[in-house]
């Protein structure tokens, strides 16, 4: 089951900018409604990231597919390598993307140019 879980081809439905300061992703998710998966970039250049689900829950956080994906976005958008990052496991709160401005999905917008970035997860 792990495996099909790591091969879950996950796309982002949305992502927002919180004045520069946070980045959200949102996410459909394989049971019901959305998960939601909030970046932030530390003064150490540690990603941030908050997050929790149903598959965090059943095979850890860092088998999950929703954060493995939205720190490449962060990445794309940020146009930073940093590869650590730090988990608060909780669920984002929707005030934080009643906030936020809606932007274009970094890696899709890439995509539509034809173009690939260094930070571009490859699988």
């Amino acid at each position: 089951m792990l495996n099909e879980i790591k091969k879950l081809n996950i796309k982002p439905i949305t992502a927002f900018n919180g004045k520069g300061i946070y980045f959200i992703v949102t996410y459909p998710t394989i049971f019901k409604g959305v998960s939601s998966v909030l970046c932030a970039l530390q003064k150490d250049m540690t990603i941030k990231v908050i997050h929790n689900c149903h598959l965090c829950r059943a095979y850890g956080y860092h088998e999950c597919p929703y954060i493995r994906q939205a720190i490449n976005e962060y990445k794309i958008y940020r146009q930073i390598d940093s590869t650590k990052y730090v988990l608060l496991q909780q669920y984002v709160d929707p005030k934080y993307i009643l906030k936020a401005e809606q932007i274009p999905v970094p890696s899709q917008r890439f995509m539509e140019k034809g173009e690939r970035t260094k930070h571009e997860l490859i699988t």
